[in-house]
């Protein structure tokens, strides 16, 4: 068996607008490049590159051989000295990936049945960070109602909701549906709409920081 040399870069496009995250919904683009940099050629290469559950994949173009989504698996064939060849994976960013400012890390690694040359220095794996707008919202919730209690009695729930960032939510919505052992008599809430029906209380919207309440 020879010796050869594989390298792996690997990058991932910019948020689309000129942002410096990407939402739930945007497509980024990775882009792996590979290369052998001898000092003989390198049969029966591949690269694997599994994205993660925060990712949907789209699609790929190859320089050369197939991408399978199920395995990760760039099927690259040989791969003479210096040769370049070159993997592009589009993937959507889907909602499991809203939480509290996630980044997103991704790797590929190369790799042969050929041996490494002694102090060969080019990386075989390679990872791209993005990241991903997100708001880690926070709810508590406490009565006033001291035990025994007894029918007739006044009950009073506090709920309260806070954004600790690092991005500010709109839309949110929370469900708080009374028991039917407790008769609904008014709510008062810092911001939005509850309907005692549905039990919903939405129209919040909370930049980081900023918290709301709901008295039921």
């Amino acid at each position: 068996i020879g010796e050869a040399d594989l390298g792996l870069t690997k990058t991932a496009s910019a948020p689309p607008g000129g942002d410096t995250a990407y939402d739930p919904g945007d497509t980024v683009t990775y882009t792996i490049t590979i290369e052998n940099y001898g000092p003989d050629n390198a049969p029966l290469v591949e690269v694997e590159d599994i994205l993660p559950d925060t990712l949907t994949y789209t699609g790929f173009t190859a320089s050369v051989g197939s991408y399978d989504d199920s395995t990760g698996i760039w099927t690259v064939g040989d791969l003479p000295y210096l040769g370049t060849q070159t993997l592009t994976l589009d993937a959507t960013v889907n909602a499991a990936a809203e939480t509290a400012g996630r980044t997103i890390t991704n790797e590929a690694t190369v790799s042969s049945p050929m041996n490494e040359p002694t102090g060969a220095t080019n990386p075989n794996t390679d990872t791209a960070d993005i990241q991903v707008h997100g708001a880690d919202l926070e709810l508590t919730k406490i009565t006033t109602a001291v035990a025994p209690i007894v029918e007739g009695d006044p009950i009073t729930y506090v709920v309260t909701l806070t954004n600790n960032g690092p991005d500010s939510a709109t839309g949110i919505e929370v469900t708080d549906l009374l028991p039917s052992n407790l008769h609904f008599d008014t709510y008062v809430a810092s911001e939005g709409l509850y309907d005692d029906i549905t039990g919903l209380w939405n129209g919040i919207a909370l930049n980081n920081g900023e918290s709301a309440t709901l008295t039921l």
